[in-house]
């Protein structure tokens, strides 16, 4: 008998666990949308990593709004008007903030449930020879 409780409460254990790493980075509060913030850092001046992969957009989400930003100054890499490259179609409004720390997009309402595909790419250096890295990403609509 207490075997079996032993088992139990670590299979309800298990679960718990499972559920708490399973659910998205981006959540919503009963009282509207939140904004989906997507922290990109450089690693090594090297490697660009996206800390959401995908980024989630979930149905009850009104705005649709999306911000891609990079480590506060004085980081040496920015983005600029091309850093995100997405699907036109689906994605308007996309542009550059706060002196090239931030990168903003609204993802356009209905939304089909899809993943799209996307590139990030940030600059080092002055526009007429500017260094660049870039990585994949995606975002899911619900």
């Amino acid at each position: 008998m207490e075997r079996s409780v032993r088992c139990a409460a670590t299979a309800a254990a298990s679960l718990v666990a499972i559920a708490f790493v399973s659910t998205p980075a981006f959540a919503q509060g009963k009282g509207g949308a939140a904004t989906a913030t997507t922290h990109v850092r450089i690693v090594a001046d090297k490697f660009v990593v996206v800390d959401q992969h995908p980024i989630t957009v979930l149905k009850g989400d009104k705005t649709g709004r999306i911000v891609w930003e990079l480590p506060p100054k004085p980081s040496p890499w920015r983005f600029e008007g091309d850093s995100i490259a997405i699907d036109g179609g689906q994605f308007f409004g996309c542009h550059v903030e706060a002196s090239g720390q931030r990168y903003v997009c609204t993802d356009r309402s209905p939304r089909t449930t899809a993943l799209y595909p996307y590139r990030v790419t940030v600059y080092q250096g002055d526009r007429a020879n500017a260094r660049s890295l870039h990585v994949d990403s995606a975002v899911q609509n619900e």
